[in-house]
């Protein structure tokens, strides 16, 4: 396989699965989480509880499929978010994820109470750890809160965000603890400052978050508009490319 990084931004030159679109019904990959789930709802009553094995085969890699098409389009997804949304019970997911990582298409990594999933080969360990943190909503508001102001102190992030302070608290220590802000202490008491590199922030959360990226960019400062301007010059077609026929040969196997 060939693959060309450009800063962290992943794109499949096709889906893995292209050539086998038919086990896909015609789908050469999904560009939404209903498309996904209804590949798999279809391919789940085609086969029915008896199959053969060549229909087990394709059943296999369809699921395999779109779970891979998934951490693709969601890096930093956690295991049990992505199998509640694709509707997937855990014990499977957690079979094609240990097969798709032993064969070197995607890795995990295990933070607190969470296992993250990136695909292969694509970000540096920073970005990962960033992109952990912003698919997880109560962090990902507070990194976009000290986005809009310079520091803040827990009771300020608190009422922001309409949480208690003890659960503010939990995630600020592991904000801190993972490089993405720091802590010093003031007249006000202690504050937090993000520290995380901004147009990754930018970038990322304008990528894999268009939702939140709608609602929260109104409300950042003109420096960190400037590095939108910047962000959306990189061709979202830059980055990750794999040999589709390559892909589908390994992810065809049992």
């Amino acid at each position: 396989m060939s693959r060309n990084l450009d800063g962290g931004l992943a794109n499949l030159s096709a889906p893995a699965w292209e050539p086998m679109g038919d086990f896909l019904y015609g789908h050469g990959g999904f560009s939404d989480l209903r498309s996904m789930q209804s590949a798999l709802f279809r391919q789940t009553s085609r086969n029915g509880s008896s199959v053969s094995r060549g229909e087990e085969m394709k059943a296999g890699l369809t699921r395999r499929g779109v779970i891979y098409e998934y951490i693709n389009a969601h890096p930093g997804v956690h295991v049990r978010g992505m199998a509640k949304e694709l509707g997937i019970a855990t014990g499977d997911m957690q079979y094609h994820l240990s097969w798709l990582e032993r064969h070197g298409l995607v890795r995990t990594r295990r933070s607190g109470f969470y296992r993250f999933v990136y695909p292969s080969m694509v970000f540096n360990e920073s970005q990962e750890v960033l992109l952990g943190v912003l698919s997880q909503e109560t962090s990902r508001e507070i990194v976009l809160w000290l986005m809009t102001e310079a520091a803040l102190t827990q009771s300020d992030l608190a009422k922001r965000l309409g949480h208690s302070q003890p659960t503010v608290s939990w995630h600020m220590d592991r904000l801190v603890q993972v490089g993405l802000v720091c802590r010093s202490r003031n007249r006000k008491g202690l504050m937090y400052e993000l520290v995380a590199d901004r147009e990754e922030v930018v970038t990322f959360v304008k990528r894999y978050h268009p939702g939140v990226w709608k609602r929260w960019s109104g409300r950042l400062p003109s420096t960190v508009s400037e590095g939108v301007r910047r962000a959306s010059k990189v061709a979202p077609t830059q980055g990750l490319r794999l040999t589709p026929a390559a892909v589908v040969e390994l992810i065809g196997k049992r």
